[in-house]
């Protein structure tokens, strides 16, 4: 009987100590004998010189490297929709230019919005904020 593998998911690599990558980087260069895949996820800043490092040697071991592009605008507008309940005003989506087309980011700031009361449906049924700054709950992010 064949001996199934192990599948490892190593999330925000960015966060990652020194001693951890060193680690990853030597699970890396065994994972064919030792029958693992490695699915790490990491986003591409703080850009550190010892993930650099470790890139390169995952690389070059043969792995294969997916990197997602930001949403899209129009798939911002589909998730603002989804989040908030209705399609978003100009005013909204110049705020949610901050996030970069990072979903997480949009999502959270339309939920810090939302729990601070500074998002609300306006009158021509869209999904609008006030002005200003970041809302209260997310300025120490920004």
């Amino acid at each position: 009987m064949r001996e199934a593998g192990v599948v490892v998911l190593l999330e925000d690599l960015h966060w990652a100590d020194p001693s951890s990558l060193v680690a990853i980087h030597r699970l890396g260069q065994r994972s064919a004998e030792l029958r693992l895949l490695l699915l790490c996820t990491l986003r591409p800043f703080p850009e550190r010189r010892e993930l650099r490092t470790l890139l390169a040697s995952l690389d070059a071991a043969g792995a294969s490297r997916l990197e997602l592009d930001p949403l899209a605008a129009d798939a911002v507008r589909a998730l603002v929709r989804e989040v908030a309940g209705a399609p978003p005003s100009d005013e909204l989506l110049r705020r949610l230019d901050a996030a970069a087309g990072n979903p997480l980011f949009v999502i959270e700031l339309l939920r810090g919005l939302r729990d601070d009361g500074a998002l609300e449906i306006s009158r021509d049924g869209t999904a609008d904020t006030r002005a200003g700054g970041p809302p209260p709950s997310m300025r120490g992010t920004a």
